[in-house]
């Protein structure tokens, strides 16, 4: 039978580390991942790195909130040679992670043309020739 991987995100964890425990350890060494996508690195890696291919691959993820910055590429070559070989992205038991890839805004202020209104400046927006505008 394939021997099974199970790799840990945190809120508190580090991409460099292992990944192979769900909380740091007490020396600071080592303990879950801090990024999903570091982790789908780390499943592609373990499966690269068995001789023959591993069993599931099981990423599970802490409560916590997650910035996703860019794309989360999963592809064919990700899921596995069979349901018993599948990857596997899941919450950690009983808990409740949020993976956001929303911008916060600051910088608002009161609009000169109408008080009633608030503006805030995205310059990479702008350096792109895109615009965002919404009203409630």
């Amino acid at each position: 039978m394939a021997k099974s991987v199970t790799l840990y995100v945190a809120a508190d964890g580090n991409d460099a580390w292992s990944g192979r425990l769900p909380a740091p350890a007490k020396n600071g060494k080592d303990g879950p991942l801090a990024t999903l996508p570091r982790a789908l690195k780390s499943a592609r890696e373990a499966r690269a790195n068995f001789k023959e291919a591993p069993g599931a691959v099981t990423i599970l993820i802490r409560g916590g909130n997650y910035g996703i910055a860019e794309p989360l590429e999963i592809t064919s070559a990700d899921s596995g040679q069979s349901a018993e070989k599948a990857l596997i992205i899941a919450a950690y038991r009983n808990e409740q992670p949020v993976l956001s890839a929303g911008r916060r805004i600051t910088g608002w202020k009161r609009s000169a043309d109408n008080p009633n209104m608030w503006q805030a400046e995205i310059p990479k927006l702008r350096e792109a020739g895109k615009y965002f505008h919404s009203s409630l």
